[in-house]
């Protein structure tokens, strides 16, 4: 009976010990944080995460100031981000370019496994190429067919150089 009160009471002083530890804890964030989007103002990741970061204030109880650092398709985020100190106050957003195809395209300045902390996916994208309505393109294969008959005249948007969407064009024209 001794040794399992003894027991016992070590697992209590145990858990009083931690408990005391955290609470000794400071309350983080502490001051604003910045959030950096690797495209310019005004796209779908600049608007999701300007949306997120309103409505994470109040949460957090900090501010989190959204800064658009655009540039290789987010690696120029991910670059700015691996430079700076690891304390939690600097963030960045950014697809998955400078982890997956970046570091196949070009000398990176940073390792996106060894030097950035992945903590969260915000979302999935889905890619739609789209002409007007009056088009005479009405599949995909239009374009194809079009593009491959009149090389270097197809004009395209994408939001930067080894995104999904341009190497998906790169790809099929």
């Amino acid at each position: 009976m001794k040794k399992i009160l003894f027991v016992l009471m070590a697992i209590m002083c145990g858990y009083m010990m931690l408990q005391s530890i955290a609470l000794a804890q400071v309350n983080f964030p502490t001051k604003p944080v910045t959030l950096w989007v690797g495209f310019p103002p005004g796209g779908a990741t600049d608007i999701i995460i300007r949306s997120l970061a309103d409505a994470s204030e109040k949460s957090l109880g900090q501010k989190i100031v959204v800064v658009n650092k655009p540039g290789g398709g987010g690696a120029v985020a991910a670059s700015l981000l691996a430079k700076e100190k690891g304390d939690g106050y600097t963030l960045a957003a950014y697809p998955d370019t400078p982890v997956t195809r970046a570091p196949h395209l070009r000398d990176l300045d940073y390792d996106p496994f060894r030097d950035l902390s992945h903590i969260i996916r915000v979302g999935l994208w889905k890619n739609a190429f789209v002409v007007r309505s009056d088009s005479p393109f009405k599949k995909w294969e239009d374009v194809v067919n079009w593009a491959k008959k009149n090389p270097g005249q197809l004009v395209y948007g994408h939001p930067g150089a080894g995104t999904t969407p341009h190497i998906g064009m790169a790809n099929w024209l």
